[in-house]
């Protein structure tokens, strides 16, 4: 899970709820989430059983990321909102 899908709200802005709602996600019996969010980091990291570290070479993350920003960028621009 993307802390960012938590974090951002709508107009990219930093949403109230979302630590509460990383802490609640984080109360189900199985769930994965990438290694971001320093101010929700220490209660992660008490609620966890295993910690994998992916240590890739610097371009993959780098295209990761862009990718991932473009394709996060085009869903909030193109999807309609509720």
């Amino acid at each position: 899970m993307s802390l960012e899908s938590f974090y951002l709200g709508p107009g990219w802005t930093v949403r109230e709820t979302w630590e509460a709602e990383v802490l609640g996600f984080l109360d189900g019996d199985v769930w994965a989430i990438e290694w971001q969010g320093e101010e929700v980091r220490e209660r992660m990291t008490a609620r966890l059983d295993v910690l994998v570290w992916l240590d890739h070479p610097r371009a993959t993350p780098g295209g990761q990321l862009a990718a991932g920003a473009g394709f996060r960028f085009a869903r909030r621009t193109l999807t309609p909102r509720q």
